[in-house]
């Protein structure tokens, strides 16, 4: 556990953004790659076959990368589409025997590959170690305090604040421990789910009486964290987090009532301390997250700072470059859908279809559209192993929701993470910053382990439980 939660610490102050030239980078993955060796030692076949499937796509991932850097003939290369640009330059310049490989920009490629060490630590460091959901979860949930509470200090201390990590980032906007102030939003949005899920859970608050009142206060920190964000993604995500919080409680609630009855108020408040008593109760925790939500939002509104939900309903917000470019991310997929333009290299080859009427005095980085980049460039083999994961998810959680006894809050639970991190990346590309790389490896794996457990959270999962 301390391994994981330290690793949880080098990546949460290292890994927030997703650019490729950050500083931090240099730090970053020569220190994950220190933690992969314990893992590389220990790691055995009984150890990941209930989560074989996310781990044989990840190591399929790693493979599609290194194939795009492999040099081809220049017979075989110039066949590939989208290549004639660079073909009629070889051919002025008289390289025309020159190998290539499929990467379009095989730098780039390359950095993308050395990448995949932060997300591949994560993955074996989880499934070499002793840790149950719960602790997992906790360490989640204090990576978004800390990231909530830095952008509520960068806020108060303005836009040079030294509690903004990178030098290119939002400035004057609560980024928390990212760059990007739509990653910290939607971040806090999964957290908030991970913490409503600790606080419903009969057995984590028998265990931990402290849990539901701590929890209580850490939702309404997330919130706050939320509503200043100035994130038009990340109040989509907080309204959608916030309907399945609704339901959750209401679901655990429906669950606990048959047998409250039996229990006396004596034994519950000898249980834990008063605050904990009222969180524990689901029904009453319901109450209070739509008290606090009016509460917060009237307050915001009231002293002029709801620049979110009038950004939100402001025109300017159709006008957006991420509609734009929409044409633009159509044609260069219908160019490269077969092989790709190669990991790493949107940002260049954009240029090529970039338009006259789409020049600006900053420039494009990221498709802002991770399902049409991710296809872009990696190419049918890409977009396949995606479909592969998509069909396990949904086979994992109908395979949970047919289980007997199965709590609706661990359906909803997975669904709206899930939900949460694909809508967000229609918009966005979150899964980018490797931390948020490294939060949604820990998440695919807790889905796999549960279903594998049955979600029983009275077993204690953790993700050695057959070693």
């Amino acid at each position: 556990m301390v391994a994981i939660a330290v690793f949880a610490l080098v990546v949460a102050f290292l890994g927030g953004a997703s650019r490729s030239d950050a500083v931090q980078i240099v730090a970053l993955r020569p220190l994950s790659a220190l933690f992969l060796i314990p893992p590389l030692v220990f790691f055995g076949v009984q150890k990941w076959h209930h989560a074989r499937v996310p781990i044989l796509l990840f190591a399929g991932l790693v493979t599609l990368m290194a194939v795009q850097l492999i040099p081809l003939p220049p017979s075989l290369w110039q066949t590939l589409p989208a290549r004639d640009t660079i073909a009629d330059l070889d051919a002025l310049i008289g390289q025309q025997a020159l190998w290539r490989p499929v990467s379009m920009v095989p730098s780039r490629t390359l950095g993308a590959l050395a990448s995949l060490i932060v997300p591949g630590a994560a993955m074996l460091i989880l499934l070499t170690r002793r840790v149950s959901l719960r602790n997992l979860y906790i360490v989640i949930v204090a990576i978004g305090v800390v990231d909530a509470g830095f952008g509520i200090a960068q806020i108060i201390t303005g836009t040079q604040s030294p509690f903004y990590l990178y030098s290119v980032t939002n400035r004057g906007a609560p980024v928390g421990l990212f760059a990007n102030q739509n990653h910290s939003a939607v971040f806090s949005c999964l957290v908030l789910l991970i913490c409503a899920r600790l606080i419903l859970e009969p057995t984590y608050r028998r265990e931990l009486p402290w849990l539901p009142g701590v929890g209580v206060a850490t939702l309404l920190l997330l919130l706050v964290a939320i509503i200043i964000s100035g994130s038009r993604s990340g109040l989509a995500a907080g309204l959608g987090a916030l309907a399945a919080c609704v339901v959750m409680s209401y679901a655990a609630f429906s669950k606990a009532a048959k047998s409250a009855k039996q229990k006396s108020k004596a034994k519950q408040t000898k249980r834990g301390s008063k605050l904990g008593t009222f969180a524990s109760d689901p029904r009453k925790l319901l109450v209070a997250l739509v008290v606090a939500i009016i509460v917060l939002v009237a307050l915001f509104v009231l002293n002029g700072r709801a620049e979110i939900i009038e950004s939100v309903l402001s025109q300017n917000a159709l006008e957006d470059i991420r509609w734009k470019i929409w044409p633009v991310l159509a044609q260069m997929l219908s160019a490269h859908w077969l092989v790709g333009s190669g990991f790493g290299s949107f940002e260049e080859v954009y240029h090529i279809y970039e338009p006259r009427s789409l020049l600006l005095p900053s420039y494009l980085n990221q498709a802002h559209n991770d399902w049409a980049q991710f296809a872009i460039e990696g190419g049918l083999a890409a977009v396949s192993m995606l479909v592969i994961f998509i069909a396990w998810v949904a086979r994992s959680i109908i395979s949970i929701a047919g289980a007997m006894d199965r709590p609706v809050v661990t359906i909803v639970f997975w669904l709206s993470v899930f939900g949460i991190i694909a809508v967000a990346s229609i918009v966005d590309y979150p899964l980018r910053a490797p931390l948020f790389q490294v939060i949604g490896v820990w998440l695919v794996l807790s889905l796999a382990i549960e279903r594998a457990n049955g979600a029983d959270v009275t077993q204690r999962p953790s993700f050695l439980e057959n070693d």
